[in-house]
């Protein structure tokens, strides 16, 4: 396969790479969260990436705007609504931490 082949294949299996993750997104919010969200209201923002000693992580961070139920933490976690400016004054994971200037600058 030539360089352009696999730069076309990967072009054509990302919307399903975006579906996929969008769906189990959607998956994840209704088990942790208890809200339904319909795909139509995820956009992909960024993502991180963070070398652990054991492992690497790359994951995906996406926007909604709009979802139907009431946010409720059905496996203990805490919760906060805060104002952007405040997301860094939260304890978080070290691959969260480089996402907190990109959401406070974009919302």
């Amino acid at each position: 396969m030539s360089a352009t082949d696999a730069e076309s294949s990967c072009r054509a299996a990302r919307p399903r790479l975006l579906h996929l993750l969008g769906a189990a997104l959607i998956r994840e919010l209704k088990e942790e969260l208890g809200i339904d969200v319909a795909e139509s209201c995820l956009a992909p923002f960024t993502f991180a990436s963070h070398g652990y000693e054991a492992f690497h992580l790359l994951m995906p961070l996406y926007l909604c705007r709009r979802w139907e139920g009431r946010v409720t933490a059905l496996e203990g976690q805490a919760l906060a609504w805060v104002r952007p400016q405040k997301l860094g004054d939260y304890a978080m994971p070290p691959a969260d931490r480089p996402l907190v200037a990109l959401l406070r600058d974009f919302l």
